[in-house]
């Protein structure tokens, strides 16, 4: 892998609190030529930081490191679905999902007492 200057990187580590590297410039006079700016996960009082990496990657010389970046980053796909909501005592507390308010609202029995928007991101698991 050889960093491209305008592309964001994933971290090596996968349990980092880094989102992403977004490599901002490049300058060859410096031993790590490439510049990055560091994109957290959460906001942090560290905010967003700049370090350096070679071409390919690395932010060691001497070996692997949890900061490396090892491959280019995409954002998780999102998808809004729509759930019509009933009480215990029906059949189904949640009858079926849809795609759109509308169609949740079309489909909804006169037994509902409400309807939820939730919005799926990959990778993306609550406890």
């Amino acid at each position: 892998m050889k960093l491209e200057v305008g592309k964001k990187y994933k971290v090596r580590a996968r349990d980092s609190d880094i989102k992403y590297v977004e490599i901002i410039a490049k300058d060859e006079r410096l031993r790590y030529p490439y510049i990055g700016l560091r994109v957290y996960k959460k906001l942090s009082c560290l905010k967003d930081y700049v370090s350096t990496y070679l071409e390919t990657g690395r932010s060691l010389t001497t070996t692997e490191d949890a900061c490396d970046l090892i491959e280019e980053y995409t954002e998780p796909l999102t998808q809004e679905i729509w759930l019509n909501v009933y009480k215990p005592e029906h059949l189904d507390t949640f009858h079926k999902v849809y795609s759109t308010k509308e169609e949740a609202d079309s489909y909804a029995l006169s037994e509902r007492v409400g309807r939820i928007k939730v919005t799926l991101k990959e990778g993306q698991w609550d406890e």
